[in-house]
């Protein structure tokens, strides 16, 4: 049924909360008493580790830990050893500066080298072509000059990307020996030449770009024997002749880019074949004739430019069946529209989306930071922007100073399918010009705008964290829409305490636009305990247009030691937002708690909270706050494998009073204690959806929330994670972005069938995309959840799509008659007992 956009933005936030718990979850191991002794480093490696540090400026790397030192070399940052040999090498975006040495020739077991985003410079050594177990060689985003090495047909390579470089010369044909490559990127460099018809060799080959360079002739038709391509991105070039009719054989194709070259010849009819096609781009080139109708059989395309060409006829009128985001046809003087009014109505309708006529909201992200807390905190930003779009996104990000000064706009772009990992998002902004100071606290908020015909389906994730004693600690939240905004309806923010434990901030910004103003917002905060004395107003807070203002220890303030706050606008005519924050008072861990909309929750008879746990080192805390008039008994329904009970479900009745506030510190104990039947003594892992209906009235003004917490850093490392109104959940698909599998985090996938429909299981298709080449890395089908079931996929990248480090992934429900929540978390720790392993929540789009 239709939902209010705005009440449905802001409990889909909710939902991205719920990710939290189940990756907790995951952290639990039995860890090695570890009593091997550790190979010997062989001295050769070693060596030629020296020589890199020596050659590209060491001592100015980013990071640089333990380099040179006498310890062992699997603690050197970026450092991989088995068996005393090493075998991977990840200094990606660490600032080297200089020359790749020849000397890393010598580390023969070396299967993983990743030294993109440097300044490198001079030619790629042709003693890496000694490196006969290499899979990886990733040397993009440099300044790698000189011609591409033949002897790197000696490798086992599955990835070779050496894109935005300024490397020259030919393509070496010896590349199609490569059998086992997958993906193959060239482009952004100065190669000329023709494209070798060997690379039709490449079995394997899934991803092919060869675009932005000066490459000639024609495009070789033995390219159509490439069975698995999925990416052909050949844009750019000095290509001429016609456009092979074999490529029409790729029958995985899904983006074919042979934009700005010199072909010539009309579009080959069998192009109509490729039914996996979603982009197809031939602008800019001098192809003839007729549109083959036969183009509207491509049932999956999402984007079709053919203008700045000269074709003639008219474009067919079974177009009509293809459901376009995007067409443009302009620059062919001889091509022709049928006549008729439903044609037209087809076209205005795609140019709506194109952005002719329709400019959509920016996401507006409520903080992005570098800057100091207590107990030696220091946090700062990570911001991921993910291009889930069949186009290009050309972005501005418009950065607007609440503290350090330096507001400004930086623009960038990403690829179609680009997901883009920035460490740390004010530095970054001030590379793209923005006037930030170097030092300092610096915070404040961040628009992401659209630009031109780019593509809109650009999602964001910000993760904020701080070094802690195990590693890094910290939140995340999304990107916000206009329509997930608060305007005439309040926001509340629920489950805040202040004790020896915790502490609560709680902030607010101004989301408008310049064009709509100040506003002014109230804020009054609600003791959560039934004689807890009047509500606390504050003094009203006028921001301007992307202005930020926070409340640190907000019940402090107020005199209460746990409660709830109304945040709402009392001038104005923008939108606001406001989100609330707990901190653990020892190690300074946050847990994002997202706001409810007053309204929201009107006519709702249930809630299901994704997962509630009870571990030897997990603990689920439960929130319950009724801001309403009226008192509620709720019905708490506990789902877990672990419950003896009918269909491994706990039930609790609970009476809730106006104004009251429970905060429950471990939930699945309380349960027991009150007699659920079902739940046995602790020592068991209990891991399941709760679920919540009333028998009468509806949820108004009940706020549900949980916070999954383990020890750590001298107090507790935890999640919070919000309730999801029946009919709020997902239908269809849904997508989880910025995930990550590195030496420093794993990522891991949750979904719930809430059952408010009937008993029906759902069977789930993940898309792993690899964020990086925004490719497909891999399919997972069959993935079975019952109704009111949880069922987590651990490590998601490292089991699933073992050579993907950051991606994303589309959840499709394929049968089932019930709506589904779904939502990733990131551990700190590259495996389950490194690091902190605190959990921060990635959010799931629609």
């Amino acid at each position: 049924m239709p939902v209010n956009q705005r009440t449905l933005s802001v409990n889909h936030l909710c939902r991205c909360i719920q990710a939290v718990l189940a990756c907790l979850l995951a952290s639990v191991v039995t860890m090695g008493l570890g009593m091997e002794a550790r190979a010997q480093d062989h001295a050769g490696d070693k060596q030629a580790l020296v020589e890199l540090y020596n050659a590209t400026r060491g001592e100015n790397w980013t990071n640089n830990e333990n380099w040179l030192s006498e310890e062992s070399l699997d603690s050197w940052h970026g450092v991989t050893v088995s068996d005393g040999r090493v075998t991977r090498l990840e200094l990606s975006s660490n600032q080297l500066t200089g020359p790749i040495p020849p000397e890393l020739g010598n580390l023969v077991r070396l299967r993983w080298l990743n030294l993109r985003g440097n300044q490198l410079t001079g030619p790629i050594p042709a003693e890496l072509g000694n490196l006969s177990r290499l899979s990886r060689l990733i040397l993009n985003d440099n300044q790698l000059t000189g011609s591409i090495p033949a002897e790197v047909d000696n490798l086992a390579l599955r990835w070779l990307l050496l894109n935005n470089n300024q490397l020259t010369g030919a393509i070496p044909a010896e590349l199609g020996n490569l059998s086992s490559l997958g993906t193959l990127d060239l482009s952004d460099n100065q190669l000329t030449g023709t494209i070798p018809a060997e690379l039709g060799n490449l079995s394997s080959l899934t991803a092919l770009s060869l675009s932005d360079n000066q490459l000639t002739g024609a495009i070789p038709p033995e390219l159509g024997n490439l069975a698995r391509l999925g990416w052909l991105y050949l844009k750019g070039n000095q290509l001429t002749g016609p456009i092979p009719p074999e490529l029409g054989n790729l029958a995985s194709l899904r983006q074919l880019y042979l934009s700005d070259n010199q072909l010539t010849g009309s579009i080959p009819a069998e192009l109509g074949n490729l039914a996996s096609l979603r982009a197809l781009w031939l602008d800019d080139n001098q192809l003839t004739g007729a549109i083959p109708p036969e183009l509207a059989n491509l049932s999956s395309l999402g984007a079709l430019d053919l203008s700045g060409n000269q074709l003639t006829g008219t474009i067919p009128e079974s177009f009509t069946q293809l459901t376009l985001e995007f067409f443009y046809f302009h620059g062919n003087p001889g091509l022709s529209v049928p006549a008729g009014g439903a044609f037209q109505r087809w076209l205005d309708g795609i140019a709506e989306l194109r952005g002719q006529d329709y400019s959509p909201a920016p996401p507006f992200v409520p903080v992005v930071l570098s800057a100091a807390g207590r107990n030696d905190s220091f946090f700062t930003s990570e911001l991921t922007l993910t291009n889930r779009g069949t186009v290009f996104a050309d972005l501005n990000l418009a950065y607007t100073a609440h503290a350090g000064g330096g507001s400004g706009m930086g623009r960038l772009f990403l690829n179609p399918g680009e997901q883009r990992i920035i460490p740390n998002a004010i530095d970054y902004l001030r590379t793209l010009g923005v006037s930030i100071p170097e030092t300092g606290n610096r915070i404040g908020t961040l628009r992401v705008e659209f630009d031109g015909f780019s593509s809109s389906d650009v999602g964001v994730t910000v993760r904020t964290t701080t070094t802690v004693p195990e590693g890094r600690a910290g939140l995340a939240y999304p990107g916000v829409s206009a329509e997930a905004g608060f305007g005439d309806e309040a926001a509340w923010l629920c489950g805040l305490r202040q004790n020896a434990r915790d502490r609560s901030n709680l902030a607010f910004q101004n989301m408008g636009m310049a064009a709509e103003g100040a506003i002014t917002l109230r804020t009054t905060v609600f003791s959560g305990d039934s004689d807890g004395g009047a509500p606390h107003v504050l003094e009203d807070v006028t921001l301007a247009p992307g202005g930020f203002h926070q409340y640190s220890g907000l019940l402090k303030t107020a005199g209460f030691t746990q409660g709830y706050a109304k945040v709402e606008r009392v001038e104005g005519a923008a939108p606001f937002y406001a989100y609330g924050v707990i901190n653990d008072q020892a190690n300074s861990d946050g847990s994002f708690v997202f706001p409810v909309a007053d309204g929201s929750l009107a006519g709702k008879m249930g809630q299901t909270l994704p997962v509630i746990v009870e571990t030897g080192v997990f603990a689920s805390e439960l929130m319950v706050t009724n801001f309403s008039d009226a008192a509620k008994t709720v019905r708490f329904r506990f789902r877990a494998e672990a419950i003896q009970a009918p269909d491994n479900t706990a039930t609790v009745d609970w009476t809730f009073q106006p104004g009251e506030q429970v905060i429950v510190p471990d939930i699945v104990d309380r349960m027991r204690k009150m007699g659920a039947a079902g739940i046995g003594p602790s020592g068991q892992t209990f891991a399941g959806a709760l679920f919540a209906t009333v028998a009468e009235g509806d949820m108004s003004g009940i706020a549900i929330g949980a916070r999954t917490s383990s020890p750590g850093g001298g107090g507790q490392y935890g999640v919070f994670y919000n309730a999801v109104p029946y009919e709020e959940a997902f239908g269809d698909s849904a997508w989880v972005e910025a995930l990550q599998q590195n030496e420093e985090n794993r990522s891991n996938l949750a979904l719930v069938n809430t059952g408010e429909v009937d008993g029906s299981p759902a069977v789930f298709q993940l898309d792993i995309y690899d964020g990086a080449t925004g490719m497909l890395a891999n399919t997972v089908t069959g993935v079975r959840v019952a109704a009111g079931g949880w069922h987590q996929l651990n490590n998601i990248l490292g089991n699933y799509a073992p050579e993907t480090t950051q991606g994303y992934v589309r959840i499709t429900k394929i049968s089932g008659n019930n709506p589904f929540l779904a939502y990733g978390v990131i551990n700190d720790g590259g495996a389950p007992g490194q690091r902190s392993g605190d959990g921060a929540y990635l959010p799931a789009q629609p």
